[in-house]
């Protein structure tokens, strides 16, 4: 029995084997787009950390002590 991802490398091992040269031209354009993508993922990676920045110090900030508790009374 083949599973998944086994299958999924056989088929893209066909796939490369089987491709011929693509003698393809790439215009001025193309240079923008692929500048674009990466500036995008750029300003969408630095979102992303700011939005996890937050929840992360959010989840390690020290809450003060209740009153009464037993960190707060000299009783040692």
């Amino acid at each position: 029995m083949i599973y998944l991802p086994q299958a999924l490398w056989l088929a893209v091992a066909v796939i490369a084997a089987t491709t011929a040269p693509a003698h393809a031209y790439l215009d001025p354009g193309t240079g923008s787009i692929i500048l674009q993508a990466i500036i995008g993922g750029l300003a969408m990676g630095a979102v992303t950390a700011r939005l996890y920045w937050d929840k992360i110090m959010v989840f390690f900030k020290r809450r003060p002590a209740a009153p009464g508790s037993r960190e707060n009374s000299d009783a040692d």
